[in-house]
């Protein structure tokens, strides 16, 4: 069994390294449940660490998808990303 410490890394590196957020079916309660941990304690730890809950973590790499598209490659995202 993992310490909530661990799922919170791994939630990190799903996220930075795995980039599971460009999955828009995908879900913060999704990810809980693939790390078998408690949402509202990962919930927890995030808002004390990074002032954000994992839905709205989620929601905001979602939102910068365009901009990033558009410095990376010139692509203007016309569709939701």
């Amino acid at each position: 069994m993992r310490t909530l410490e661990e799922n919170y890394r791994i939630f990190g590196s799903l996220m930075t390294e795995d980039k599971v957020w460009f999955d828009r079916t995908l879900s913060f309660r999704d990810i809980c449940r693939w790390l078998e941990v408690d949402e509202k304690k990962l919930d927890s730890m995030l808002i004390e660490e990074i002032g954000m809950d994992g839905q709205a973590l989620m929601d905001d790499y979602r939102a910068h998808i365009p901009d990033f598209l558009r410095k990376k490659y010139g692509i203007e995202c016309l569709t939701p990303c």
